[in-house]
């Protein structure tokens, strides 16, 4: 049986996502009130006035990533951040693993190339280990 090529750009794309501040490092700097006026119209909270923090830039990569992990931890292969425990849910790995195959098929032909390889390596590693738990005996 031929190797298969292991794709581990995933891996280091949630590496860089640790390392990278919470509004990533091209996102545009949040307006201050005074931009938009004392009576700011639309309807939000700006994150300076009320010291809360802005949530990050949304990416798909990074979307594809938390899922992942999600995986992962239901796999027990890093632990619930959570409870920072390791615990294996093979149910819920199941339904992540098939959740990243309907985006898979649902937005095939519209990926970027790196987006593509992110899914697609992600997808063989965590079918993969899902097996391999999936054989061990249970304790």
């Amino acid at each position: 049986m031929a190797d298969k090529k292991v794709d581990d750009s995933w891996k280091e794309s949630v590496e860089k996502e640790k390392s990278v501040p919470a509004a990533g490092p091209s996102a545009p700097a949040p307006k201050s009130a005074h931009e938009h006026g004392p009576d700011c119209a639309h309807g939000h909270e700006h994150g300076a006035e009320t010291g809360a923090e802005l949530p990050p830039q949304s990416d798909f990569s990074i979307f594809l990533s938390t899922l992942g992990m999600q995986a992962l931890s239901a796999l027990g292969e890093i632990p619930d951040p959570g409870t920072n425990l390791k615990r294996t849910d093979l149910p819920t790995a199941h339904y992540l693993i098939d959740t990243l195959i309907l985006l898979l098929e649902k937005t095939k032909g519209n990926l970027t190339p790196d987006e593509d390889a992110l899914l697609g390596g992600m997808l063989y590693e965590l079918q993969m280990k899902f097996v391999e738990k999936s054989k061990a005996p249970r304790a």
